[in-house]
């Protein structure tokens, strides 16, 4: 499967994530837009820039790029509860996480690109430079996926596949990539586990990424 001008679909919108399409304008379309930073995206990459995503630019993909373009990138403590993020950004004050709007962290302390802040690291992860995000993501897929990733992902899977499959742990944690892996990375299973948020509620977005996830894994072989 390829993505071209008026391509439409989950897999659109996991490529525009990929390419660097910015959130608000990733609609699952591929329109103009998406083809010249499609196109962008390849001249930096390596490959031909004629605006067609296929093997070529799924090759060339960045294994951690889906999962940073979701998870974003926060260069400041902020609390993972929902919400817009302003309010939601962190200060460590006299022992105690606290929100910009005075409230107390809801949820869970979170720096860089969804990185989690355990107690004992209150001090040092206040705040971030991009490129240490960029290091504490790896770390994680390393010390915490690395072991599922390399006996679970397929020899022959593709750049793209990796990446829709360290998306899935990332978010799901370590267990997702076996629950997967023992139902056949099959994608009706991909849409129906590990949607739910706070309180065990399906939540749209959760359905949404695992749609794109799916997509991405699946598109490769089509």
């Amino acid at each position: 499967m390829i993505v071209e001008l008026g391509a439409k679909g989950p897999y659109v919108r996991a490529v525009q994530r990929i390419v660097g399409v910015p959130a608000s304008k990733v609609d699952g379309v591929c329109g103009p837009f998406t083809v010249a930073i499609i196109e962008a995206w390849q001249t930096k990459h390596g490959v031909e820039p004629d605006g067609v995503f296929g093997p070529l630019s799924r090759a060339a993909t960045d294994p951690n790029a889906f999962v940073q373009a979701y998870e974003g990138l926060v260069l400041q403590a902020y609390d993972d509860a929902r919400g817009p993020l302003a309010p939601r950004l962190l200060t460590w004050e006299h022992g105690v996480w606290r929100r910009a709007d005075g409230a107390l962290c809801i949820g869970n302390p979170t720096i860089g690109c969804g990185t989690r802040i355990w107690p004992g690291q209150e001090e040092s992860r206040q705040r971030c430079t991009k490129q240490q995000a960029d290091q504490w993501l790896q770390e994680f897929i390393t010390n915490q996926l690395g072991d599922k990733l390399a006996k679970y992902l397929p020899a022959d899977a593709d750049n793209a596949k990796r990446a829709a499959i360290i998306a899935l742990g990332y978010n799901g944690g370590p267990g997702a990539i076996v629950d997967a892996a023992n139902a056949g990375f099959d994608p009706t299973w991909w849409t129906q586990h590990y949607t739910t948020a706070y309180h065990h509620v399906v939540d749209a977005g959760l359905v949404m990424r695992r749609l794109e996830e799916a997509a991405l894994w699946c598109a490769g072989d089509v």
